[in-house]
């Protein structure tokens, strides 16, 4: 019963948080605005977290360890993985969007971050990445990795208009695969 409270909790604070970032900056946000719109005191919010920032910081953290299940799930090839983490943007998407406008939670380098990380544990990728830019591997990197983070950005800025299957076939080819 307590873990469903938790949960509830939680999720009401991040509903909250979504909705007031479509409004504010993060910056301009406070603890008090958060409770007040999540239907929560204080006092809870506090049993939680230290501050907005901590807030902040274990939303980015639980949503990292989605992915990194997803990467270290070693049957599934890149594109099931790229998949399932498109699907998880699109499950997700006002949260996603309304974390992405915000410069605290530093989108870019969170996606660049997975994406990298996907690279590196994926001999598919890597050769991927020396056949398709026939240049020295750490340049070839780069360019796959600022490549792959911008059309994600960029489907995310615009709407998530399309599907995460859409998406997962348009990475594909800036991949060239």
């Amino acid at each position: 019963m307590a873990q469903i409270r938790k949960t509830d909790t939680k999720a009401a604070i991040k509903e909250a948080l979504v909705s007031l970032l479509e409004e504010k900056n993060f910056e301009e946000i406070s603890v008090s605005h958060i409770t007040r719109l999540a239907g929560i005191n204080r006092g809870t919010f506090y049993l939680h977290y230290l501050d907005k920032y901590d807030m902040a910081d274990q939303m980015m953290l639980d949503m990292k360890t989605i992915f990194q299940q997803f990467i270290e799930n070693s049957y599934l090839n890149p594109y099931e993985i790229i998949l399932q983490a498109l699907t998880y943007v699109y499950e997700n998407k006002s949260f996603i969007r309304a974390i992405s406008k915000s410069t605290y939670f530093n989108m870019s380098s969170f996606i660049k971050d997975l994406i990298r990380q996907q690279i590196d544990q994926s001999p598919e990728f890597q050769t991927l990445v020396h056949e398709t830019y026939k240049i020295p591997e750490q340049y070839a990197r780069e360019a796959m990795v600022s490549s792959l983070t911008g059309v994600v950005l960029l489907w995310i800025e615009s709407g998530l208009s399309e599907s995460p299957i859409e998406m997962a076939n348009i990475l594909f080819k800036v991949l060239g695969a």
